[in-house]
């Protein structure tokens, strides 16, 4: 499985995975410069462009649910996908989404009180149910983790805007707090709470494993410092240092921020970090202060989704996925495009 030859041949193997990496971190600029113009045409309508991020996960978590209705006991909700932490990493990005939509549908003043609208929005929150359902059901424990703390997001902004009073404001907090800590208790089936309860995985990786991974790849950071390693070429120069897992090729070092470190190195590194915080802070800066009940909400929604996956990127390599790097992306176009007045 390794090119262990020297010269020409080595390079010839290395070459491709350099080459694909620019040409994806190229398309992830393209897509992110689309969808903030996109925000910016559509800023009468701003959910406009969400619309392909929830008819995404609609798709996925119906297959899901449909793997795990037909499989079950044994199976678990995966999609399209090979490994349910990433499965569940796309849709902890986009739920916060399909549950602000409903509230932005009934809240919305020309039709509050249609019919049609309060349909639609029920529609949208069975569809939030199916995505909730799906992450809980594909047994990825950080997964249920983002999940919940993407909610708890999501209800402490939502809730800030509506009170003005401080002391409300630490109450209605609390409160929230307490659900998600109730969800965490009653909601996992007896599969997942095995796997919390569980020290190892049964996936390939696991927690222990991952934690010498990360210690393996430490001396990277030191060794290419500055500059790093180049995109794609974590696995070539983590060889001479891989003791765990001796018996996979570790093409990741589950963790993208370290992963990140080691190929881009401190320079890039800071630059990249640079921008998602920025992006980061403006989305959540936005989210408190905007007037535009519906602006608002999609801020919300935007900022729920990155806190998920970022925090999700701790133990997992979701940013190397493409689907899942580029739907984070497109939520990072519409925060961009949506906080510009």
């Amino acid at each position: 499985d390794f090119c262990l030859s020297r010269g020409l041949g080595d390079v010839y193997k290395r070459q491709p995975s350099a080459v694909l990496s620019l040409f994806t971190m190229l398309a992830y600029i393209a897509t992110f410069l689309l969808v903030r113009e996109l925000a910016w045409r559509f800023s009468v309508r701003p959910w406009t462009p969400v619309v392909p991020l929830i008819a995404l996960a609609l798709f996925e978590a119906g297959l899901g649910m449909f793997q795990v209705f037909t499989g079950w006991p044994s199976a678990s909700a995966t999609g399209t996908y090979t490994n349910r932490d990433h499965f569940a990493g796309l849709l902890e990005m986009i739920l916060p989404f399909v549950s602000l939509f409903g509230l932005v549908i009934l809240r919305n003043k020309k039709k509050r009180f249609a019919a049609s609208s309060a349909l639609m929005a029920c529609a949208m929150w069975a569809i939030a149910s199916v995505v909730l359902l799906a992450i809980i059901y594909s047994l990825s424990r950080m997964g249920f983790l983002a999940t919940l703390c993407a909610l708890c997001i999501v209800g402490a902004l939502t809730m800030r805007g509506r009170l003005h009073s401080r002391a409300w404001r630490w109450w209605s907090f609390s409160a929230i707090s307490l659900a998600v800590v109730l969800m965490f208790v009653f909601f996992p089936p007896n599969q997942l709470i095995e796997r919390f309860a569980g020290i190892s995985s049964t996936q390939k990786i696991s927690a222990d494993t991952r934690l010498a991974l990360w210690r393996e790849t430490l001396p990277l950071i030191s060794e290419y410092r500055f500059f790093g390693c180049g995109l794609g070429g974590f696995e070539s120069v983590f060889l001479k240092y891989q003791e765990a897992a001796s018996n996979f090729r570790v093409e990741f070092a589950h963790n993208d921020y370290l992963q990140y470190f080691v190929e881009l190195g401190m320079l890039g590194f800071s630059i990249l970090a640079s921008i998602v915080a920025g992006l980061f802070i403006q989305t959540f800066r936005e989210a408190a202060r905007s007037r535009d009940e519906s602006r608002r909400l999609l801020l919300i929604a935007c900022a729920a989704g990155f806190s998920a996956m970022l925090l999700h990127s701790l133990v997992d390599f979701n940013m190397y996925i493409p689907a899942n790097a580029m739907a984070l992306v497109w939520i990072a176009g519409l925060g961009a495009g949506t906080s510009i007045p």
